[in-house]
């Protein structure tokens, strides 16, 4: 019991990215350093399909690619923003590290993983997260201690110094946009674990996590919204097991969007206590007030110049205070990268999202709407999907230098 629960631990702290402040060393880097010896001594083990040799050399290039073009645009502009040009090696120290958990969580388990079983364990470890943020939540004395003994970004810090703790849920590695994009993932998740679920006590367990994880991701960032508008999505359309009910599943949506709605207009809106849970959500629809779709629209500088577009400014972050704030203070991922490197940048930065959740081993429509999950979340703030999908890549790196591994049935 205790080998299992050591493991689950590997994989909560690989996921969350948890750092002590007290450790003089990074566990980022400790795990990153175990998983380059393990891949080492692995190596000769591994055994990479045709395909899946394909799509690494693939994503190697779009690397080199995206390098090339910083660099051309950084001589362009005679500057240089270490931002991006450090991004390969934050993937390879992502990828190192996840395939140390993986290792780890394996063997501790005395089991072997495919995609979808990992998935599951994914699934638990972040409805575990969002219990444990709810519990600091109601809290605050715990939630001080525990941020305490936490390392955090110049930029982080910043935010959770001016952040209203009463109208905002932080866990240990769910805070803010980041939170709400994993999250969001997770419920995308859920969604595919119950398509291929083989009970009703399996879908019922399911459901529970989805409401969970959901109500608490919205109250962590209201980017865990797209996260549900995934999991209706890749409901109805992207498998068999409910289709006798996907229409009574879409109407039922319907009915308790609109009964909500109107039951949030008739009383929670003038009530406090209630807009502080339900207000995130109601917000998206009302752009009136909802100062992100403002700000998009018409709230800060574009560029004017063509060659802006084409190269961009070589800036990701504010010169004058690089490690505290962002160039001209946009925060939206696209403008951002569109400012640093022009068009030609974004797209290649988005090409490399793509290639990073296709190596994570989905199906092909799971890859499309994982993909789409992206694009919005480059809406909003700029992330790389290196950290989310990292463990499953690992993973099947793993499989590969595993010479008794049976594929196990998708559930």
């Amino acid at each position: 019991m205790l080998r299992k629960v050591l493991g689950y631990l590997i994989l909560y702290i690989a996921l969350f990215s948890i750092e002590p402040s007290f450790l003089p060393i990074r566990l980022r880097h400790i795990f990153a350093i175990t998983g380059l010896y393990l891949m080492i001594k692995d190596y000769h083990k591994i055994a990479l399909t045709k395909r899946q040799r394909r799509s690494w050399h693939s994503l190697f290039l779009c690397f080199v690619v995206f390098l090339f073009w910083i660099v051309v645009s950084s001589f362009y502009n005679s500057y240089f923003d270490a931002t991006l040009i450090k991004y390969p090696i934050s993937v390879l120290l992502s990828f190192l590290s996840s395939y140390a958990a993986v290792t780890f969580f394996c063997r501790l388990q005395r089991k072997d993983y495919d995609t979808y079983s990992m998935m599951r364990c994914v699934v638990w470890v972040s409805l575990f997260e969002c219990l444990f943020t709810l519990f600091l939540f109601l809290t605050p004395s715990v939630q001080s201690i525990i941020f305490g003994l936490l390392r955090f970004t110049d930029l982080a810090a910043d935010s959770l110094d001016s952040v209203n703790y009463e109208a905002r849920m932080m866990g240990i590695g769910v805070r803010f946009f980041g939170g709400g994009v994993f999250l969001g993932v997770v419920l995308f998740y859920i969604s595919t674990l119950l398509i291929s679920a083989k009970s009703k006590f399996e879908v019922f367990i399911l459901l529970i996590s989805f409401v969970i994880i959901a109500s608490i991701g919205v109250m962590v960032a209201r980017t865990a919204l797209v996260g549900v508008v995934a999991f209706v999505t890749h409901l109805l359309m992207g498998g068999k097991l409910l289709s006798k009910t996907k229409f009574l599943v879409l109407i039922g949506i319907v009915i308790v969007g609109v009964i909500s709605y109107d039951f949030y207009v008739k009383y929670l809106e003038s009530n406090p206590l209630f807009e502080l849970v339900f207000d995130r959500v109601f917000l998206l629809f009302d752009p009136s007030r909802n100062q992100d779709v403002e700000r998009y629209v018409g709230g800060f500088e574009k560029p004017l110049e063509l060659v802006t577009w084409i190269l961009g400014d070589a800036k990701m972050a504010d010169p004058q205070h690089p490690t505290m704030a962002y160039y001209k203070g946009i925060d939206i991922g696209i403008w951002r990268l569109i400012w640093g490197y022009g068009i030609p940048g974004l797209v290649i930065y988005c090409i490399i999202q793509y290639m990073l959740c296709k190596l994570a081993g989905f199906k092909k429509f799971e890859v499309f709407i994982l993909f789409g999950m992206c694009v919005i979340f480059l809406n909003k703030g700029l992330i790389s999907m290196d950290v989310i999908v990292s463990i499953f890549i690992m993973l099947n790196i793993y499989n590969a230098r595993n010479k008794n591994y049976v594929k196990m049935s998708q559930v």
